[in-house]
């Protein structure tokens, strides 16, 4: 997670709220006592009355320097928060500049292959473009290391492509498919007290025929791996609440990642039957077993 990030989380918006609300009561309290409506009334020739007493003046002066205190604390935080998002801004950008200028570089040597190849007959080409490639890994990596063709490397860059995507997506079960699914979601996000940008909602597989059927699962995608993880981190609370009880929000996993998950949950069944005085859970891709009395103190 990024420093600023990480800063950011470290905000308590309870102590914002509270900061606000104080202001608040600061002004209504004097426009009360004022006889004022409007807190743009609230100026010198409003203070100036004889009706107020040096007392109540340096009341209203020490709650009002308190507060000040406060959102000035607060402002240095959040402007030390700027700065370092900006660090880091600059750095991201550099390290998209040296990527581009990688690929550059290897789209420039990708085409020297071909000039060459053009120069020979089909077969000879193939042979020789091949051994060039080959050569050219070996020379920057171990002899153990598999030799790769340019069209594995396109696999590969196609295959990262999809897993890139799908780490942007999460996987919603149990939310009913008369629901508008837009709202829904954005409700059961802010009860995770999360406002991710949304980039598309969709639901999975054709509507059932009868309306008692099971509701089909909604993909999520969101501008972010990160937002993610955020949102995944804390589905845990939905068992907690009477609205979402029933609702299971999972990572979009790939094929191979949901055989793996299969394979946990199987082993975490047989593990409950196997030791049913243990609690067995799943964290980190491996399962965990530890004392029942200790998982309920926690």
């Amino acid at each position: 997670m990024n420093t600023s990030v990480a800063r950011l989380q470290l905000i308590d918006i309870n102590d914002l709220d509270d900061i606000i609300g104080s202001k608040a009561r600061w002004v209504n309290m004097v426009k009360q006592k004022l006889n004022v409506e409007l807190e743009g009334n609230l100026q010198f020739g409003a203070f100036n009355s004889s009706s107020i007493t040096k007392k109540t003046l340096a009341t209203w002066t020490a709650d009002a320097r308190e507060i000040m205190t406060r959102q000035g604390e607060l402002i240095e935080n959040l402007q030390e928060i700027i700065e370092l998002m900006k660090t880091e801004a600059l750095t991201d950008k550099a390290a998209v500049i040296r990527l581009q200028s990688d690929l550059l570089m290897s789209k420039e040597a990708e085409l020297e292959s071909m000039r060459t190849a053009v120069q020979e007959t089909v077969q000879s080409s193939v042979q020789e473009g091949i051994q060039s490639y080959s050569a050219a890994v070996a020379s920057n990596t171990t002899s153990t290391a598999p030799v790769f063709t340019p069209e594995s490397l396109k696999k590969v860059v196609r295959t990262a492509m999809v897993e890139e995507d799908r780490s942007k997506n999460i996987l919603v079960f149990g939310l009913a498919d008369e629901e508008k699914v837009e709202e829904s979601v954005s409700e059961l996000f802010l009860e995770l007290g999360e406002k991710p940008r949304v980039q598309a909602v969709n639901r999975i597989g054709g509507k059932g025929s009868t309306p008692a059927g099971p509701a089909r699962p909604v993909i999520v995608t969101l501008a972010s791996a990160t937002s993610v993880n955020e949102i995944l981190s804390k589905t845990s609370r939905l068992k907690k609440t009477e609205r979402y009880k029933s609702v299971y929000v999972c990572p979009d996993r790939s094929p191979k990642e949901r055989e793996a998950r299969k394979q946990l949950v199987l082993g975490l069944k047989k593990a409950m039957v196997d030791q049913p005085d243990l609690h067995h859970y799943i964290r980190g891709g491996k399962i965990h077993s530890r004392d029942k009395e200790k998982a309920e103190d926690t």
